[in-house]
């Protein structure tokens, strides 16, 4: 294939149209916040971060991860059972904690926290549908520009109920629900598919979550912990302000994190779905075809973080002087700390993606570890010794950069001496 065929291939295709579309979208959600900056306090942006961090996390888990197997599974009855299960896993997940939160204001009483805390499983849920279970179902490239449509209705939703909410009621709910609804709106879009998964749900028996737990276990337990950590490594000083009792410094470092990590979680979470489908398109060329495909996408990735460095460490430093006020003074230099992290995480996503396919999940897991114990680590000594907080995000930021371009030296080295296979059901 010459370079304009390459150019023209389905998955590069796909990638491009997701990742434009995904990064138009936040870009509008963003200009967005910048407008609302104006009405919310950075103390509104650190409990709502916190509750979007909490969101983050369970999201992960939410859907069991069966769809991430059935992505690289065979045969269509296969696949449709393990869709039918993390359906089915929503919903569970979804009713109980409900109920019970329901339960606890009726007993307790109306309050903002309390309102919050009833709203977070469905914003899980919300946050899991639209970011990795139905990607998962439009994992073809024919149908990424699906998905890609997709992810701009949820920001431009989010943006203008955040927006309304700036003007009516500016506090950290309004921000919430402003999410929530973004992805409900996003939920309604590609309400084909939902029904779908919901209707294969209702096929789902007991006997088929015996027979398929085996095949998933590894996912659930340590790809699913894996992710979990990896947004645990990146919202880090996000908890050590809130315990500090910094609520100021914890608001910023959301806002800047919303610039930097949100757009990279949600565009690497629709990419995720097509890198596992091409690693199954590669089953005849055996091992080495797994692994040259892994070295390729970790050679791209590299360049595009680095890219992503410059691109976000001038527009923060513009935006930081020209449109935000002095109680966002601190914006700028989160932002450009943030973006030297972002080039180490660019860089270890195509390894991450590689280990689910290749069942290494354990080892993926085991590094994830290792990457947020030194980075918190490095955090929390360079604060001891400096007795300052002007140091907390620098060196986390460094630290992490450092230790995630180690991680993907690391996992390359690892799945090249594997000899695993791409899993099969």
């Amino acid at each position: 294939m010459n370079f304009w065929g390459s150019l023209r291939h389905p998955l590069l295709v796909a990638v491009l149209r997701i990742s434009l579309n995904r990064g138009l979208g936040q870009a509008i959600l963003f200009g967005v916040t910048l407008l609302s900056t104006s009405f919310y306090s950075p103390a509104d942006f650190g409990l709502a971060g916190t509750f979007f961090s909490i969101t983050a996390l369970l999201a992960a888990v939410a859907s069991m991860r069966f769809e991430y197997i059935a992505i690289i599974a065979n045969g269509i009855r296969v696949k449709n059972k393990l869709f039918g299960l993390a359906y089915l896993a929503l919903i569970f997940f979804f009713s109980v904690p409900t109920i019970l939160a329901i339960i606890y204001v009726f007993v307790f009483g109306i309050s903002e926290l309390n309102v919050m805390c009833t709203l977070l499983p469905a914003s899980i849920v919300a946050n899991a549908l639209t970011q990795q279970v139905v990607p998962a179902q439009c994992a073809s490239p024919q149908l990424s520009k699906q998905v890609a449509r997709m992810a701009q209705v949820v920001a431009i939703g989010s943006g203008a109920v955040q927006l309304l909410g700036a003007y009516v009621s500016p506090n950290a709910l309004t921000l919430l629900i402003s999410r929530l609804l973004g992805c409900v709106v996003g939920v309604v879009f590609v309400w084909h598919q939902v029904s779908e998964g919901f209707r294969l749900a209702s096929a789902v028996r007991f006997r088929d979550l015996r027979r398929f737990w085996p095949l998933v276990a590894n996912e659930f337990s340590f790809g699913g912990m894996s992710t979990i950590l990896s947004v645990i490594g990146t919202q880090t000083p996000l908890y050590y302000f809130i315990y500090n009792g910094l609520q100021k410094e914890a608001g910023v470092y959301w806002l800047s994190y919303s610039v930097i990590f949100i757009p990279y979680t949600i565009i690497a979470g629709s990419l995720r779905p097509l890198l596992l489908n091409e690693f199954t398109t590669v089953r005849g060329e055996g091992f080495e075809g797994i692994v040259s495909k892994t070295r390729l996408h970790s050679i791209i990735a590299l360049p595009i973080g680095i890219l992503s460095f410059f691109i976000f460490s001038a527009f923060s430093a513009l935006i930081s002087h020209l449109i935000l006020s002095e109680k966002w003074e601190l914006f700028g230099n989160y932002t450009i700390w943030m973006s030297l992290l972002l080039i180490g995480i660019v860089a270890q996503t195509p390894v991450s993606i590689a280990s689910t396919a290749l069942r290494m999940q354990r080892g993926n897991f085991l590094y994830n570890v290792l990457q947020v114990v030194l980075r918190t680590a490095a955090m929390i000594l360079v604060a001891m010794l400096s007795r300052s907080i002007e140091y907390v995000v620098p060196a986390f930021c460094v630290s992490g950069c450092v230790v995630a371009l180690g991680y993907a030296v690391l996992m390359n080295v690892s799945i090249s001496r594997s000899k695993t296979d791409v899993v099969a059901a």
